[in-house]
């Protein structure tokens, strides 16, 4: 572990200085006492502080380690004390303190002789009790089977009446429904007939309404041809005639042209006035042009007017002769008759009756309702003997004696197993896997329930348990690795922190902390010394020398130099190693600490600083 060295500053070491510094300090008292002749004395002033030798070091920083020891045993997991359920003497001990075991591994056995014979005598009680009760069920059985074949009977015969009257009913209702349909086929096929009847009827009347009202539509049409035709004929004659009457007009006016063009063209000819010729010509023969054109006319108009009048009155006769067709027609008588014949039809449907399907239907419902009638009475014998077998089947198993004797079986069958636990009870087993730690019970001895016959001790995990001052268990977590060392078996193993014990040794202001070994050896033993060490990475801090605190209480105090005064100061302390002590708060590097003087000062004091083996020296 390194160290900082305290550097201590010490006063000037030549006497000339320290005498003068004694002298003046002599000197001081006596200002004021007067040396000037005849001055009256004044008043004493108050006393000076008295001055207090010190010596001092200066504050600076020193690396700490941080690794802390503590002592203490290697401790068991647990401790079992193992007892006999069973009392007896113990014939045989199997094992030895010191001995390793593992679980179930036999540790004493117990004379069990006596539980032998109970045994031997509950298992032939239980035989005897068995065959009891084996005979009581092979009468019940066959009781039982009786019953329930009269049961099973009387089932069947209950199923059948029940089948036979369903059936019966099943039956009515199908030949209920079944006349139903047909009464109402009945019904719907009457209607359907009635409808058609009376649709017929009604197509009839409409067909001979449609055959009256097309036969005097066809006179009238007829009629009013004819006529047309007779107009048409007129008029044709008469455009005829208008129009043969126009081309004669036509005609006459064309040749009266032409012959003055002629008369024209001649005189021009005589009177030799051959300027005027081609005019007069060409008026000539247009005179003459037009004239051939309409005479063509004319023969083409009276050549039609002949074959008019003659298809006009064709079609005149036509037209006359299907008029007196129209009114020689048949079709009106035709369909009078047809309207006769579909009403006769229509009364002979609405006269037809369903009084065979409606009598079906009365049938019929009159069997359903005897059929559902009878079927309560059948239920109710039926019922009646079905209970009663019931009954006797009942009667079969709830006889008492077979629960008495089956009680008494399985009290014996019970009495042979405590028994046969019992026995299984005299070979002691090791409940957990350890070391034995002592034979309480020797062989020879008797052993009870309540005194332990072997104790064991586990050493799963192992564990040991070390003494933590109060100062320190601040530092220490549940799981906080530490390295155990166990100078028993000259043997480091590397541990964790399981818990703290929570109550203090107030004696030695300690925590027991439980620490958990990560290596199992059969070398570690409970009670075995360890150390264990908590490692950490050194770091630096303010490191002052150990008896320059104070302790008040919980915290400390130390005393500073400032300005030739004793300045107290609360400071907070940390880890503690060989005679340093740790600051964590109070002080800082470079203050001049009071390490020599510091339980004859106060807080303010006047100090004087001293070199280093000179305290006690009056200043």
């Amino acid at each position: 572990m390194n160290e900082t060295k305290v550097t201590r500053v010490a006063a000037p070491r030549t006497r000339f200085l320290a005498a003068l510094l004694a002298a003046g300090l002599m000197l001081v008292p006596l200002t004021g006492c007067g040396l000037g002749g005849g001055k009256k004395k004044e008043a004493s002033a108050p006393a000076e502080p008295k001055v207090v030798a010190v010596e001092t070091a200066t504050v600076a920083e020193g690396e700490f380690a941080n690794s802390a020891a503590y002592s203490g045993i290697l401790t068991a997991a647990s401790t079992s004390q193992v007892s006999s359920k069973i009392a007896g003497r113990v014939v045989q001990t199997m094992v030895n303190p010191g001995d390793r075991v593992k679980v179930g591994q036999p540790l004493a056995r117990i004379d069990t002789s006596a539980l032998q014979q109970q045994l031997t005598l509950a298992e032939a009680a239980a035989q005897v009790t068995e065959a009891q009760a084996e005979k009581v069920r092979q009468d019940l059985e066959n009781g039982r089977l009786t019953a329930e074949k009269t049961l099973q009977l009387q089932d069947a015969q209950t199923f059948k009446t029940q089948s036979e009257l369903a059936n019966a009913v099943a039956s009515a209702k199908q030949a209920v429904a079944v006349s139903e349909a047909q009464l109402a086929k009945a019904r719907r096929d009457r209607e359907n007939a009635i409808t058609s009847a009376k649709e017929a009827v009604e197509a009839a009347e409409l067909q001979l309404a449609k055959t009256a009202a097309d036969v005097e539509n066809a006179i009238a049409a007829a009629q009013m041809n004819t006529g047309g035709l007779i107009q048409t004929m007129s008029a044709a004659q008469a455009a005829a005639s208008n129009a043969a009457a126009q081309l004669q007009l036509q005609v006459t006016q064309a040749s009266n042209a032409y012959t003055a063009a002629s008369e024209a063209y001649e005189k021009a000819v005589s009177e030799h006035n051959a300027a005027a010729l081609p005019t007069l010509q060409a008026n000539m023969d247009s005179a003459k042009n037009k004239l051939e054109l309409l005479q063509l006319q004319l023969q083409q108009a009276q050549s039609t007017v002949a074959p008019a009048v003659a298809q006009a009155n064709a079609q005149y006769m036509a037209a006359y002769a299907q008029l007196e067709n129209a009114q020689k027609s048949q079709a009106v008588k035709l369909a009078e008759e047809q309207v006769e014949i579909q009403k006769l039809q229509l009364a002979t449907v609405e006269s037809a009756t369903v009084e065979v399907a409606e009598r079906q239907v009365d049938q019929a419902r009159t069997a359903l309702d005897n059929a559902i009638k009878s079927q309560p009475a059948a239920d109710k014998l039926t019922a009646a003997q079905k209970a009663q077998a019931e009954q006797a089947y009942a009667n079969t198993g709830s006889t008492g004696a077979l629960q008495v004797v089956e009680a008494q079986k399985n009290q014996a069958g019970a009495n042979v197993q405590v028994l046969q636990e019992q026995l299984k009870d005299g070979v002691l087993l090791s409940p957990v896997e350890g070391i034995v730690q002592a034979v309480l019970t020797p062989a020879g001895q008797n052993a009870t329930a309540q005194s332990p016959v072997v104790s064991i001790v586990s050493m799963k995990p192992v564990q040991a348990t070390v003494n933590v001052p109060e100062t320190d268990i601040g530092t220490l977590q549940p799981g906080a690795p530490v390295l155990v060392s166990v100078p028993a078996v000259n043997g480091e193993y590397q541990g964790k922190v399981m818990g703290i014990k929570p109550g203090m040794d107030t004696a030695t202001k300690t925590y027991g902390v439980i620490v958990k070994l990560e290596a199992e050896s059969p070398l570690l033993l409970p009670g075995m010394y360890v150390q264990v060490n908590r490692p950490s990475a050194p770091h630096k801090a303010v490191r002052i020398p150990a008896d320059a605190v104070l302790r008040q209480g919980e915290s400390g105090a130390v005393y500073v130099v400032e300005n030739g005064k004793a300045v107290k100061r609360k400071v907070q302390t940390g880890v503690l190693t060989g005679s340093a002590y740790e600051i964590t708060e109070g002080l800082k590097p470079g203050e001049q600490l009071i390490v020599k003087g510091q339980t004859f000062v106060t807080d303010g004091s006047p100090v004087q600083v001293i070199p280093a083996g000179t305290e006690g020296q009056k200043p």
